[in-house]
């Protein structure tokens, strides 16, 4: 006890309460629970984005096409790696408390991510491979349109594998207006890289309402991929208990 102890007794022990209440020690253990919960978010949803971009521009390049310029994957990373994940960060405890303890010396990069990172990479890559060869319509090069459409599809799939990535952890979907706030303002600011003038500096054109609906339609083929490869690691990647 930190008030009503001894200094003997200070010194000789391992922990401290400085509030003499053990209730703190709970408190204590959520909210590191908690901190190592949200950078195992962070940290897998950063290395399954990479993951697929270093999968995509390395396949593309294997059959001639250059389909994501250095500008563009410099805005993906910034627009998918800076608010929105940024945003995990503020991410509620959830269940943290319901689950047994990890096993002493279990580092962020687990079993669980590696899973996730190698699922949820693959299913990017091929999703995105697909959307490039239907929009190429067989050109010998990469078009400004085939580009612009696996440019934006890529952001949209970072922004559905968020979601994706706290349910695997056990996150309640809406308990964060943060992490909404984030990927409304970030998906603002691409449709300016696609709708103003700035898109001379990323070689994108304006897309179309049909577009618009191919991408949600490689959407609906890559969530429900995102979903299982979550539940796959959720249920059978156990995670390392004491």
């Amino acid at each position: 006890m930190g008030v009503r102890g001894t200094d003997v007794a200070k010194e000789a022990s391992d922990i401290v309460l400085l509030d003499d209440n053990y209730a703190t020690i709970r408190t204590a253990i959520e909210r590191g629970r908690t901190i190592f919960d949200n950078i195992w978010k962070f940290v897998g949803y950063l290395l399954s984005a990479n993951a697929a971009e270093v999968l995509l521009v390395f396949i593309a390049s294997l059959f001639g096409y250059l389909i994501l310029p250095a500008v563009q994957l410099l805005w993906i990373n910034l627009l998918t790696d800076g608010l929105p994940a940024l945003a995990l960060g503020t991410d509620p405890s959830g269940d943290v408390m319901d689950r047994d303890p990890r096993e002493r010396g279990s580092g962020i990069i687990d079993r669980e991510m590696v899973a996730f990172i190698a699922g949820a990479g693959l299913v990017a890559t091929a999703v995105m491979l697909g959307l490039m060869f239907v929009t190429l319509d067989g050109a010998p090069a990469a078009t400004p349109y085939a580009m612009t459409m696996v440019f934006t599809g890529f952001v949209v799939f970072e922004f559905a594998k968020l979601y994706v990535v706290r349910w695997t952890r056990d996150t309640p979907v809406l308990s964060n207006p943060w992490l909404a706030g984030a990927v409304a303002l970030s998906t603002l600011l691409h449709l300016a890289v696609l709708y103003t003038p700035l898109r001379t500096y990323f070689g994108t054109v304006p897309l179309s309402l049909a577009d618009w609906g191919l991408l949600a339609g490689a959407l609906a083929i890559g969530g429900p991929l995102f979903v299982v490869v979550g539940w796959v690691v959720k249920r059978f990647v156990a995670r390392p208990t004491v």
